[in-house]
């Protein structure tokens, strides 16, 4: 059984409706409603249902009023956090949350997109970020009961900018790694708690 815990419009998926597999967002207004309405950091589902998971979370933490990602009213047409650390913490819930609800030899399959990576010297090939957004490499702790076993990356052209997609497969480090010390749920509670 296979979950999309991020499913939207299901744009990644050629078949709309494939066997086995669940989709869930908490948008009201999508083209293709999900399965499952609900939240990625609370997750509607009992321990050990799902071999693997799809977790394309927004890559944004917020937009102008003008961006092609928003509505005229400047809200998102996708997930919204406001500031990186909203995100950021909203990703190591929703971490914890599939350490839960998947099995033991759960598939974990994440994509991300460093934005606005600005080509800086032509001469020396340098590259230089600038992004209000979370960058992948500061992300990747949050994964730390997973181990990463595939990645692919794509670096695309767009506008003055040039994004990096990055599609990483992550299998458990331990079998039971929902008791590991310094938990991702742990670490959430002490900051919540300062």
């Amino acid at each position: 059984m296979m979950l999309d815990a991020t499913a939207g419009n299901r744009m990644l998926w050629p078949n709309k409706n494939p066997p086995n597999t669940v989709f869930l967002d908490k948008e009201t207004r999508l083209r293709v409603p999900p399965d499952v309405f609900g939240c990625w950091e609370r997750l509607p589902f009992r321990d050990d249902v799902f071999n693997s998971i799809l977790f394309d979370p927004p890559h944004y933490a917020k937009f102008g009023p003008k961006s092609r990602h928003s509505d005229p009213r400047g809200q998102s047409w996708f997930g919204m956090f406001g500031t990186k650390t909203k995100l950021v913490r909203a990703m190591a819930k929703g971490i914890q949350e599939f350490t839960r609800v998947g099995k033991s030899d759960c598939r974990l399959c994440f994509k991300w997109c460093d934005t606005r990576i600005e080509y800086t010297e032509k001469t020396t090939g340098k590259w230089r970020r600038r992004t209000e957004n979370p960058l992948l490499w500061s992300l990747l702790s949050l994964f730390y009961a997973w181990k990463e076993i595939h990645r692919l990356e794509r670096l695309s052209p767009y506008g003055k900018y040039n994004q990096l997609t990055s599609w990483i497969t992550f299998v458990p480090k331990i079998t039971d790694f929902r008791f590991a010390p310094n938990s991702v749920a742990d670490i959430t509670n002490k900051e919540e708690s300062k």
